[in-house]
C-alpha cells in the first residue's frame, strides 16, 4: 500500500483507529519513516512505513498481527481525533461558510466520527482549515496588493462620455435620458462626484460594511476581502434573480413602493371623498380617523391635474 505523503499515512491510520474504537500511540517519527504501535502493550499490533526514494512515495513496510485488545473505558472523545483530522473533514464547510461556528463544527464531528470533540480542537481545526484555504496571517498581507489592485479603476469623464453617449444613441432609451438629464451628474456618476459618493461613503455604506465584516476578526486580511468580493456578488446574483421574477410577473414597481402603496390604500379605506368637479378634478377629502394623536381629523381639497 503506498501513499504521497507522510500526512496521508497519518490520515490513514488515525481514520481507522477512529473507527475501530481503538489508540495507538507513535513510537517513532522522521521526515522519512513512522514507526506506530497499541497503545496497550498486551497487544501485538504494530505499523512501520516509510519513504521510498525510488518511487517518491510512501509505503507501509510492515503490519504485524491485529489489535487483540478492546478499550475498557468508552468516552466521548478519541485520542487519535486530532485537529489535523478534523480539519480534513471540515474543510469544505470552512471554505463554503468562513463564519461556521464552533459548536457547528463539533455537531458535524459528532455525527461524522461519533465522539464529542472538546471546543480547544474544534477551534484548532477551524484555524488550520482558514490557513489551508487563505493562508496564514503573516503572509496575509502580502497578498493585499494584487487583491485591491481593483481599486485603482476609476470611472472618469471620457468613459462615462463613451457610455453616456452610446446609451443615448439607443432609441428606446430616449426617455431614460430625458430622466436622467434632470438629475444632478454628481448625485449619479461615479465620474462626476468628486469621489464623496454622494454622502454614502461615509453614511450608509460604512454601516452596511461595518454589517458585513461584523463575524470576520478571525480571519486574515485578505479572507477579509475574498469574502467581501464574493458575497457582493451573490448579493447582485440574488437581486437579479429577484428582479427578473418581478419583470416576469409583470411587476411594475419596486416591492418597497408597493408596500407602500398598500399602506396608502388602506389609509385612504377610511376617507370620506366628496366630489366637487369632475371635469377639473376637484374633490373634498375628509378623514374619519385620527391618524396622528398631534392633530385631530383634517378636511383637505385634492385637485388631480394640478402640479
Amino acid at each position: 500500500m503506498t501513499f504521497n505523503t507522510k500526512e496521508e499515512v497519518q490520515h490513514v491510520l488515525n481514520a481507522y483507529h477512529i473507527k475501530k474504537g481503538l489508540y495507538y500511540r507513535v513510537e517513532k517519527s522522521s521526515p522519512t519513516l513512522i514507526v506506530a504501535h497499541c497503545v496497550n502493550s498486551t497487544c501485538d499490533w504494530s505499523c512501520r512505513a516509510a519513504f521510498i526514494t525510488k518511487s517518491q512515495k510512501w509505503e507501509l513496510r510492515k503490519l504485524s498481527g491485529e489489535h487483540s485488545c478492546s478499550s475498557p473505558i468508552i468516552t466521548q472523545d478519541h485520542v487519535n481525533l486530532g485537529y489535523v483530522y478534523i480539519n480534513k473533514s471540515i474543510l469544505p464547510l470552512v471554505k463554503s461558510d468562513p463564519f461556521i461556528s464552533i459548536p457547528t463544527i463539533i455537531a458535524h464531528i459528532k455525527n461524522a466520527e461519533g465522539y464529542t470533540i472538546s471546543y480547544r480542537k474544534a477551534w484548532m481545526a477551524k484555524q488550520k482549515a482558514i490557513e489551508d484555504l487563505h493562508g496564514n496571517w503573516e503572509q496575509s498581507p502580502h497578498d493585499l496588493p494584487k487583491l485591491l489592485s481593483v481599486l485603482t479603476y476609476g470611472m472618469t469623464e471620457p468613459r462615462f462620455n463613451y457610455y453616456y453617449n452610446t446609451l443615448r444613441s439607443e432609441p428606446e432609451t430616449e426617455g431614460v435620458i430625458e430622466w436622467l438629464n434632470t438629475i444632478p451628474k454628481e448625485q449619479w456618476t461615479l465620474a462626476w462626484d468628486g469621489g464623496r459618493r454622494w454622502g454614502h461613503m461615509t453614511t450608509n455604506l460604512a454601516e452596511a460594511i461595518n454589517s458585513i465584516l461584523k463575524k470576520t476578526r478571525n480571519l486574515p486580511i485578505s479572507a477579509i476581502i475574498m469574502s467581501t468580493y464574493k458575497r457582493c456578488n451573490a448579493l447582485f446574483i440574488q437581486k437579479g434573480k429577484e428582479v427578473d421574477a418581478k419583470l416576469r410577473a409583470d411587476q411594475v414597481y419596486t416591492e418597497i413602493m408597493n408596500r407602500a402603496m398598500r399602506d396608502v390604500e388602506s389609509k385612504a379605506n377610511t376617507h370620506h371623498v366628496l366630489e366637487f368637479d369632475r371635469h377639473s378634478t376637484r374633490f373634498l377629502v375628509q378623514e374619519t380617523i385620527n391618524p396622528r394623536e398631534t392633530r385631530p381629523t383634517g378636511t383637505f381639497t385634492v385637485r388631480l391635474h394640478d402640479n
